[in-house]
């Protein structure tokens, strides 16, 4: 693996096809290590995992990991609840369920999970909202029957006490239910941040003037009729579009790093595209509206 899939200091990478959502991190309290071949860690005294920092994930979802254990033997979850237990070496695998959280040891598949320690394996585990399917090496084990309706939460790794697990590699895919009923894979749009919430102003020179003077933030007229307001310290700011019609409106406006490929995977996904994808040079955007009617902005520029 090349440590550009890993993020110094953060955690490994959770992807969604090539796009970063965020990392996996390792509880503070436990031994971890970002190395050529993933995310290692152990822990001692006081259980510990890593999990998705600051993402939660809901059903349907498919979850695909690579992952080695120095025992053969690794926990994947999703909370505290919803988990599966893997071992390579006596067989087995052990299912805990999200509601009841019930645990079931499977025993009859020990011809198919056969793996050794410090060797990876690739396990994908697809939740939906009535049953999941397990996975090791792109073969099913087993679907699981159980409530997994309102299961959202963080995804985590662990296994036990002096057990040296290494993860390298987690990506998480959106599931979207098809017209004859079968699952299948979406893209989602990189949409990193809030960038700009956007308003619409009679005249922007006038509006960054009232914004500096009369709340004290800092404003500059950037023309073409664009103008901004930003707090003095942090958060996001405003982007004032002169509009001499003035139909007064706020919008929230998405930062993306590639907005082109972002406008196709969003009218793909059926997102109700208002307008076309305009590019200003330094500058691009496009409107749409959420499930409610409102208007909302997805923006690039290239300073971020």
């Amino acid at each position: 693996m090349s440590m550009q899939q890993l993020a110094e200091k953060k955690g490994l990478f959770v992807t969604n096809g090539d796009i970063v959502l965020g990392n996996l991190v390792p509880d503070p309290h436990i031994d971890s290590e970002l190395t050529n071949d993933g995310l290692q860690f152990s822990f001692k005294d006081r259980w510990g995992c890593a999990r998705t920092a600051d993402m939660a994930f809901s059903v349907p979802m498919q979850i695909k990991a690579e992952v080695r254990s120095s025992v053969a033997d690794f926990r994947l979850h999703v909370g505290p609840n919803a988990c599966i237990r893997i071992n390579g070496l006596d067989g087995f695998l052990i299912s805990r369920d999200p509601v009841t959280k019930e645990e079931k040891e499977e025993t009859a598949l020990s011809r198919q999970i056969a793996f050794k320690p410090n060797e990876f394996v690739s396990i994908q585990w697809d939740i939906l909202p009535g049953y999941s399917v397990v996975k090791l090496n792109d073969e099913e084990l087993i679907r699981i029957t159980g409530d997994y309706t309102k299961l959202t939460n963080t995804v985590h790794i662990s296994s036990y006490k002096d057990v040296s697990v290494t993860v390298k590699s987690l990506d998480i895919q959106r599931l979207s239910k098809g017209i004859m009923g079968e699952y299948r894979t979406v893209q989602v749009p990189d949409l990193r941040s809030i960038g700009s919430v956007f308003i619409e102003v009679k005249d922007s020179t006038v509006a960054s003037e009232w914004y500096a003077t009369k709340l004290g933030l800092t404003a500059a007229y950037l023309g073409n009729g664009l103008g901004t307001a930003r707090p003095i310290q942090h958060g996001v700011g405003i982007t004032m579009l002169g509009d001499p019609g003035h139909n007064a409106g706020v919008r929230l406006g998405f930062y993306t790093p590639d907005i082109r490929r972002t406008y196709e995977i969003m009218k793909e996904n059926g997102v109700e595209i208002v307008g076309e994808l305009r590019d200003h040079g330094d500058f691009a955007e496009f409107n749409f509206k959420d499930v409610d009617g409102n208007l909302m902005m997805v923006c690039w520029s290239p300073e971020r």
